[in-house]
Parts: C-alpha cells; sequence; structure tokens
C-alpha cells in the first residue's frame, strides 16, 4: 500500500490506489501517477535477487545507508537497504532475510538503477 524509497538527501513516498478498473495505481505524495508497470518490474527484481553471502560485520543503519525502500501494507512490511559498497560487493540488511548479506556489485547497482529511473520519471 506504500513504499518509501530513499537515496541520499532524496526521499519519496508512493501510495497504492485501486482505480475504477481494479487496477492498482501508485501515485507520490504530491498526486503525481507512477508507472505502475516499472515499478511492478523493479519490485519483481528486487524480490528475486540472489546474495552471495551471508556477513557477520555490524553497520550503523541509521548513519550508513545509500538506498533504502520500506514497504507497508496490508499483510506486508519490511525493509531492505544496501549501507555502501566495498570490494566483496553491496553490504545490505533486510527485514526480510534476516541477517547482513552481501550483493553482488552488477545486482546492487541493478536495483538502484531500477529505483533511480522511477524517481527520474516523477520528476519529470
Amino acid at each position: 500500500d506504500k513504499i518509501e524509497l530513499s537515496f541520499p538527501d532524496t526521499n519519496y513516498t508512493l501510495k497504492k490506489t485501486v482505480g475504477d478498473n481494479n487496477e492498482d495505481t501508485w501515485n507520490t505524495s504530491e498526486g503525481v501517477s507512477i508507472e505502475s508497470k516499472n515499478l511492478d518490474q523493479s519490485l519483481r527484481y528486487l524480490s528475486n535477487s540472489i546474495f552471495d553471502s551471508y556477513t557477520d560485520d555490524e553497520k550503523d543503519t541509521a548513519v550508513n545507508s545509500i538506498f533504502k525502500i520500506n514497504l507497508s501494507g496490508e499483510n506486508l512490511s519490511g525493509n531492505f537497504i544496501i549501507l555502501e559498497k566495498n570490494d566483496e560487493g553491496y553490504y545490505c540488511e533486510s527485514s526480510f532475510a534476516g541477517k547482513s548479506f552481501i550483493l553482488s556489485e552488477n545486482t546492487g547497482a541493478q536495483i538502484m538503477k531500477m529505483f533511480k529511473e522511477i524517481i527520474t520519471s516523477m520528476d519529470s
């Protein structure tokens, strides 16, 4: 029902409404409509991404974050955070994984690119 996207110095909130034809419509808090197909594709890519390994390193999520997505709805609530890029790839945390993990450089970059394209389309 609600998606919050955060990049450094940039925050966006998207809310879902059900249209006349029973179709989901996503809008920013300013009322700008989002292309649902692009958002669905990005969320699908995020949920199907496979991480390379778990890690026991601890990072301060309040301080370090280059990308964050919060999902909330009637039957779902959770987050996904990319904290930093290092030699191994992207260090991430997610309420769905239950433990910190490393995404490959390609996968982490693709996730951020897809959601940045959604943000760019909102600013157009």
